[in-house]
Order: structure tokens, then C-alpha cells, then sequence
């Protein structure tokens, strides 16, 4: 009998089509435990920012099923218990400015846990802390729009972490980050896995998934599944790394 008890993601043939017919996945499913670091590889336009967004409950699925902690994600049911899902799931966009929209750095960071419904002094010792750990102590004043790419970077992702969810989301997260931004990112991503969160990023960077994965996703240019495996397995196999485009 197959061992459910740490399955947190499963995604039971899911296929999602915009516009009614435009398909951006096809037939997907997957299996994500918790704790894992997954890596999701495919080439731009392959469909991994809308698996994100599925996961993150910001899409449904146009067919198919995608279960979150042992229940079906549907509209309805996010309608019905929102914060739940909310506190669990956080998913930083391919985009820092798509996702950051408030007047200061503090602001940005304490928006999460006050719309969550902690108490304004918890939310403040919270936020303190998020922003010194994140090296954005000095940042704190700022508008985000002012700041630089990797300084926004680390705003969204500590914009995320204050509702300290079990599941991080991160959309092609080193895309237009210089090399000490991005050693920081890999580095605190690293740590928060080490404390138990589990870590979903979609990426065509090769040299993230060396160093972030456990289990390697795949997608093709068919919107599907091409390969789920160990990192050292993708490595070794040029013609499948040709075949979806990613070298």
C-alpha cells in the first residue's frame, strides 16, 4: 500500500488550457514530499509558471486534480477556508516587481502576517527579525520599487517567509540576480530546507539544480512530464537535455 503520510503535493493528471484551448499543461502528474528540494526544468513556455501557480492555488486545474495536504484545491474550497491553504503555501514570482507593492520594505514585509490576522506586536518582532536575518535591516524605509534587482529579490522571498510557510514556490528565482545575490539566494534557500521547509523552483538554470534538488522535473515543449529523477541522471544525459531544449 503506498505510504501517504508524507506526501503533501500530488497532482493527479492535470492539464490546464488558457482561453479555453491555448493548453499549458498536459495530463501532469507528480508526487512532492515533505522536505523535498524539487527542481522543475523546461525550456520557457513549457508551462512551469502555471504548475506554480496551480500549486500556489492562484490557478485550478482545467482538468484533473491537484491535492494539498490531503484535499482537493478548487475554488471552492480556498473560498470556503482561505487562510488554511494560505498559511502553508508561499510562492515568490519570476518578477519581483509583479509582487511587490508597498510603500516601504517594513510595510511589504508585515503585510502577510497582519492579513493573516496575527497581532500587531507579534508582527512587529517578527518583521524585525525577518529583515535583520535578511540582511535588509538597512532597507527597512524603502520603497521596493527604488530597489535594486537582487534587493528586491530578497524583499519578496522575506515578504514570504513572514506567514513562515511548509511549502516555498519560487518562479526562475535567479533570473537577472548577480552572482553575489545569487550564492546568497542558494545559500538561504539551503538553510530554510534544512529547517524543514519544503522547496518547489521552477528554473531553466542548470547550475540551480546541481546544487537545490533532490528530485529533478523535467517538461517538455509539449506541456508534459518528460523525465522525474535524480539530478545526477539529467546530468549524464545530453539527449534528453537536447530533446527539451534546455542545452
Amino acid at each position: 500500500m503506498k505510504d501517504t503520510v508524507d506526501i503533501i503535493f500530488e497532482l493527479k493528471n492535470v492539464s490546464y488550457f488558457y482561453a479555453g484551448s491555448i493548453p499549458a499543461l498536459v495530463d501532469v502528474s507528480l508526487e512532492i514530499k515533505r522536505g523535498e528540494k524539487i527542481v522543475i526544468l523546461g525550456a520557457n513556455g513549457c508551462g512551469k509558471s502555471t504548475l506554480m501557480k496551480i500549486m500556489d492555488g492562484l490557478l485550478f486545474p482545467s482538468k484533473g486534480e491537484f491535492v494539498a495536504f490531503g484535499k482537493v484545491i478548487s475554488e471552492k474550497e480556498l473560498n470556503k477556508s482561505p487562510y488554511e491553504f494560505r498559511k502553508r503555501v508561499g510562492l515568490v514570482f519570476q518578477d519581483s516587481d509583479v509582487q511587490l507593492f508597498s510603500p516601504s520594505v517594513y510595510d511589504e514585509v508585515a503585510f502577510g502576517p497582519l492579513q493573516l490576522n496575527e497581532k500587531p506586536e507579534d508582527v512587529r518582532e517578527k518583521v524585525n527579525g525577518i529583515l535583520k536575518d535578511f540582511g535588509i535591516w538597512d532597507l527597512k524605509d524603502r520603497p521596493p520599487h527604488r530597489l535594486s534587482g537582487g534587493e528586491k529579490k530578497k524583499v519578496a522571498l522575506a515578504s514570504v517567509m513572514a506567514i513562515n510557510p511548509e511549502v516555498l514556490l519560487l518562479d526562475e528565482p535567479t533570473n537577472g540576480l548577480d552572482p553575489r545575490s545569487k550564492k546568497w539566494l542558494v545559500n538561504k534557500l539551503l538553510e530554510l530546507n534544512r529547517k524543514g521547509t519544503t522547496i518547489i523552483i521552477a528554473t531553466h538554470d542548470l547550475d540551480v539544480e546541481k546544487i537545490l534538488s533532490d528530485r529533478v522535473v523535467i517538461m517538455n515543449e509539449g506541456h508534459r512530464i518528460e523525465f522525474v529523477g535524480v539530478p545526477d541522471k539529467v546530468f549524464l544525459d545530453e539527449e534528453l537535455l537536447a530533446s527539451v531544449n534546455l542545452v
